[in-house]
């Protein structure tokens, strides 16, 4: 229901009512909060320097992104 070439569904009633639903539909990811907050956390603290933090959040959200 997420390809925007509607020949790839057959026509009948039900598909284009499932289509018009997802037609215009998008995907939202929303990222758990533990991937940055406990770095940040730890950098508020004054144990974690600004770089180190930047860098470890990068790494935690690129795997997260990635899988």
């Amino acid at each position: 229901m997420i390809f925007k070439d509607r020949s790839l569904y057959p026509q009948t009633v039900v598909m284009d009512d499932l289509y018009s639903i997802y037609s215009n539909g998008d995907i939202q990811f929303t990222m758990p909060g533990e991937l940055y907050t406990d770095n940040f956390n730890e950098y508020l603290k004054g144990n974690m320097e600004l770089d180190d933090f930047i860098k470890e959040s990068n790494r935690k959200l690129d795997v997260f992104l990635n899988e």
